[in-house]
């Protein structure tokens, strides 16, 4: 079979599956339709905002609400963009261990993540640590390395106080993370078990976050 009849073998497979999963009734697949593109629009847009490409957020979106694999011709038609920027989009996402590819090329590939909200936020929340909270604080601790602990001119002092502070804060978001976030199950049962610990947390320190 000539490879581009594959891939068509491929969509058509997994346009039969979403019609099995969505049922048969044309108004409920339509209506499904229309909510993942309202769902996918807007967490593009909220995506955008935190600093991640809105198309790496809008296929990351299709995928985790369809639970379906996807081609990545099916997403350039989804997501109405161009085939190189899925492809990078889809190559980040996989960096990220978000998303899953199926297959290698020359055959047939189809893209998919078989990950739950619960472990889509956990890792989402790993690799910005890693990538963004890791190097600043690295980033600050050479700053105050700089000025030294003999340095007694009060103006250095004022900025080595700051960035004290400032690390101070960052310790204190490493030590949640670490809590929260040390694995999958730890935050699963932190999110099962969120008005307790919010119960527990206003007993602790009454008045606050009322």
């Amino acid at each position: 079979m000539p490879f581009y009849m594959e891939r068509v073998v491929v969509v058509r497979r997994l346009q039969r599956q979403r019609m099995d999963d969505h049922g048969t009734n044309p108004e409920a697949s339509q209506n499904i339709r229309a909510v993942e593109d309202s769902f996918v629009r807007e967490w593009g847009v909220m995506s955008s905002r935190w600093g991640i490409a809105p198309t790496v957020a809008r296929i990351h979106a299709l995928m985790f609400l369809a639970g379906q694999p996807f081609t990545p011709e099916e997403l350039m038609e989804r997501i109405r963009a161009p085939k190189d920027e899925v492809l990078q989009s889809l190559s980040v996402l996989v960096d990220w261990g978000v998303v899953k590819k199926k297959g290698e090329e020359p055959e047939p590939v189809a893209y998919f993540t078989d990950m739950d909200a619960i472990q889509t936020i956990a890792q989402v929340v790993r690799q910005r640590k890693h990538r963004e909270l890791d190097p600043t604080v690295s980033a600050i601790e050479g700053c105050l390395g700089q000025l030294g602990e003999a340095d007694a001119d009060p103006k250095a002092q004022a900025v080595k106080r700051r960035l004290t502070e400032l690390l101070d804060v960052f310790d204190f978001l490493d030590m949640a993370y670490q809590f929260a976030f040390a694995s999958d199950s730890t935050f699963r049962k932190l999110v099962t078990k969120r008005r307790e610990i919010r119960a527990m947390l206003q007993s602790a320190m009454p008045g606050e976050g009322a």
